[in-house]
C-alpha cells in the first residue's frame, strides 16, 4: 500500500492534531532497553529519536516525500550522540497502527522498537 509508512505515522502522531510527539520503547542485541520519541512539526519532516538506559541518543530523520516513494517500510539513516552511524527501517503496520523499527548501528549494535497508536477514551 502506497503511502503506508507516511501514513500510519502521521495517523499515529498526530492523532487529529497539526503536531504532535509519540512514545515508544525497544530493547537492543545489548539488552540495552530504549526509549523512543517519534515527533511531526505538521507540516515537512518526521523525526524520531532513540535514547539508551546507558546513556546514547540516535537520532533520524525522513521527509513526506521521502517516505511517499515508499510502501511498506522506509530506511532511515542514524546520527548517534556517541560518534556512531547507522540506519532504522520502519514498517507501518496499519491494522495494529503502530510503527515498528528495526535499527543497526557501526559498532554491531542493533536493536528494535515500537511506536503504539495512542489510547483514545
Amino acid at each position: 500500500m502506497r503511502f503506508a509508512v507516511l501514513a500510519v505515522i502521521s495517523a499515529v502522531i498526530l492523532a487529529g492534531c497539526s503536531a504532535g510527539t509519540l512514545s515508544g520503547s525497544g530493547l537492543t542485541n545489548r539488552n540495552e532497553t530504549l526509549t523512543a520519541v517519534a515527533a511531526t512539526d505538521g507540516g515537512v519532516n518526521e523525526s524520531f529519536q532513540i535514547t539508551s538506559n546507558t546513556g546514547w541518543t540516535c537520532n533520524g530523520a525522513l521527509t513526506r516525500q521521502q517516505a511517499r516513494q515508499l510502501s511498506g517500510s522506509v530506511t532511515v539513516p542514524l546520527e548517534c550522540s556517541d560518534g556512531r552511524t547507522g540506519t532504522s527501517v520502519l514498517t507501518a503496520q496499519i491494522w495494529q497502527g503502530q510503527v515498528s523499527g528495526q535499527f543497526s548501528l557501526s559498532d554491531g549494535t542493533t536493536g528494535t522498537m515500537i511506536f503504539n497508536t495512542p489510547q483514545r477514551s
